[in-house]
């Protein structure tokens, strides 16, 4: 279903969904406790947890109920990695805390009705791996790159979803008439790596094709922009690493939510119609100073601030308690 999600002929339904979870949640929440109820109760009495991170909301709701069933006092952290007006099923009155991705969706949850002693900015959580410096010129060189040419990085994320739209925003940067550098990833679709592997860019210098990969991370250190789809850890990954957005798609809903908030922010741009990429990609590589300003609203916004010694920090003070 959700390799359909952003097709004409789905995304409707996706887009049904998301309203209807997003005004009406406690129907999935019901749902989620008939189905885990039983399962949540037995591993809470198995492992008594001194405190439980959930990364899934209604399952915070289904940890909450199984703690209470046994007289608990366990704290439940939520983690929310969305950005912006997150959608209604993220939220739970149960948790003690819940720690936010960005800072606008504080004021959002507030005033959903969460108890705002309870709610906390934390910021981007990625791998490590994703903060340490690095000295673009030597990756580029260790993948066989020019260390001194603009590199674009197009990525259908981890399943390759809609492989025909990928496909035609590749089309549209092969006919890119300055000389550049492509990386190409198909994530675990092997049709769309073979539609990668059948095309032809006449003005790249070099160009790497890939499918599942543990090389990401040092693809988009090597990349001057990246070009996704609006999924939130491709993107969460991307300030991290103070990358320009090139956002080409987005599940109805809320990935429309991560699009508004790159959007509107400076991070990068939205761009759904495949052919006028390549138009975009040119405007940045012609004025080096409106690229300059992307990365100067990424720097100011501070996306690359490592959160984990403030989460260890607080994970430290609830287990004190």
């Amino acid at each position: 279903a959700y390799a359909g999600s952003t097709t004409s002929a789905t995304s409707w339904l996706f887009r049904l969904y998301y309203v209807l979870s997003d005004r009406f949640p406690r129907p999935i929440q019901w749902f989620a406790n008939l189905a885990f109820a039983r399962y949540a109760r037995r591993k809470y009495a198995e492992e008594r947890p001194d405190m439980i991170i959930a990364t899934f909301p209604f399952l915070a709701e289904v940890a909450a109920r199984a703690r209470d069933y046994h007289h608990g006092k366990t704290p439940i952290i939520l983690t929310i990695t969305d950005a912006g007006r997150v959608q209604g099923i993220w939220l739970s009155k149960v948790a003690d805390m819940t720690l936010t991705a960005t800072e606008d969706t504080v004021p959002y949850l507030i005033e959903r009705g969460l108890d705002p002693s309870k709610v906390r900015y934390i910021g981007f959580p990625a791998a490590d791996v994703f903060y340490e410096s690095i000295n673009q010129k030597q990756v580029r060189r260790s993948l066989g790159l020019r260390p001194d040419l603009m590199t674009i990085l197009l990525t259908a994320g981890g399943a390759g979803l809609n492989p025909q739209k990928v496909l035609a925003v590749a089309q549209s940067i092969s006919t890119l008439r300055v000389p550049y550098q492509l990386i190409l990833n198909a994530g675990s679709n092997d049709d769309l790596k073979a539609g990668f592997e059948a095309m032809t860019f006449p003005y790249a210098e070099h160009v790497i094709i890939e499918g599942f990969t543990d090389k990401m991370p040092d693809y988009m250190r090597a990349s001057d922009i990246i070009c996704s789809k609006s999924g939130w850890l491709t993107i969460n990954e991307a300030l991290v690493m103070q990358r320009m957005l090139v956002l080409y798609d987005a599940v109805p809903g809320h990935e429309e939510q991560t699009v508004e908030y790159v959007v509107g922010n400076h991070f990068g741009i939205f761009e759904p119609v495949p052919h006028k990429i390549a138009g975009h990609i040119r405007e940045f590589m012609q004025s080096p100073e409106l690229f300059q300003q992307y990365a100067e609203r990424m720097r100011a916004a501070r996306t690359n601030q490592n959160p984990y010694d403030e989460l260890a920090a607080l994970f430290h003070s609830y287990l004190l308690k």
